[in-house]
């Protein structure tokens, strides 16, 4: 046991002189400070039950703008099965239909903005802004239809990007890749400085953004494979549970990527490492993080008191 303490100690040592380790420990240690897993595990329940009302509201969409170009509807169609892990996806057999849009406008407004409440809820946790200081009723789903608009523009700008330059060569397709890196990256540098209930330059997301861009952009480019390997070899008495646990899994996925990338950038603009791997040897950065998360659950009254 004296070993392995001995091994923790100099370890410790060694990570808090070097930000190539310290910011690392420091960003999976207030991960957990944070209940990371429980906050991405919200956000995929309600990212599941928003995504079927968008993508009606969607392919209804389609329906009426691709009307009588049926091979636009199928690189659509192809395109949406490389990037979503949803089998079955058949734009072409969609048609235009009143009713259908505007019930899945609907939906797909009123179950979205039960995702983006939790996504300002996390995302305020992680930067520990005080309860006194969230958004009221009216603001938080003002700023929840903002992040829809942005996230839904986001997802099409960067699919589209990807794929465009997946028809001219393999060098192209690289080009796209790193776009696609960018559109997602410019998206979510721009949820956080609007969805934070403080002021945040581009500057201090920089670095938590670009981690994001990339962890999205590697889950949109593999979600033909996870398909595949998940999904679609399921058999019939297992393919229904298969899509379900494929498609949340998929989505906890890029819940994960945008809550660390939160912490990416709440860690390094703050400066909140190096943090120490021994309670009783604690660091700066340590009583900063436990006095921002006191702060963080004082009720209104209790502040300044």
């Amino acid at each position: 046991m004296s070993g392995l303490d001995g091994y923790k100690e100099r370890f410790d040592a060694v990570q808090r002189e070097r930000p190539i380790l310290a910011i690392p420990f420091a960003v999976v240690k207030k991960y957990g400070d944070d209940k990371g897993s429980h906050l991405s595990a919200l956000l995929a329940y309600y990212g599941f039950f928003s995504l079927f009302p968008m993508l009606l509201a969607g392919f209804t969409i389609l329906g009426f703008v691709l009307h009588g170009n049926p091979s636009l509807r199928h690189d659509i169609g192809d395109t949406l099965r490389e990037r979503l892990p949803l089998p079955g996806i058949d734009v072409s057999t969609m048609k235009g239909s009143g009713l259908a849009l505007v019930v899945g406008l609907v939906l797909a407004v009123w179950s979205g903005l039960g995702a983006t409440q939790v996504a300002q809820d996390a995302l305020n946790t992680v930067w520990d802004v005080p309860r006194k200081d969230r958004p009221t009723f009216v603001r938080k789903r003002l700023k929840g239809l903002a992040m829809l608009a942005i996230i839904g523009t986001g997802i099409v700008g960067a699919t589209v990007a990807a794929s465009a330059a997946a028809f001219l060569g393999p060098a192209a397709g690289l080009g796209g890749a790193v776009l696609s890196v960018l559109v997602n990256a410019a998206v979510i540098a721009t949820l956080f400085r609007l969805m934070v209930e403080r002021p945040l330059g581009w500057g201090e997301v920089r670095i938590g953004a670009l981690f994001g861009g990339i962890g999205w952009t590697v889950l949109q480019l593999v979600g033909g494979w996870y398909t595949g390997r998940l999904v679609d070899n399921a058999d019939k008495t297992y393919g229904t549970f298969a899509v379900v646990i494929g498609l949340l899994s998929w989505i906890f996925l890029q819940s994960q990527v945008l809550v660390y990338a939160a912490e990416v950038a709440s860690v390094t603009s703050r400066r909140l490492w190096p943090r120490s791997l021994d309670p009783g040897r604690p660091t700066d950065a340590d009583g900063r993080v436990a006095e921002a998360m006191v702060a963080r659950v004082l009720p209104p009254d209790a502040v300044g008191g």
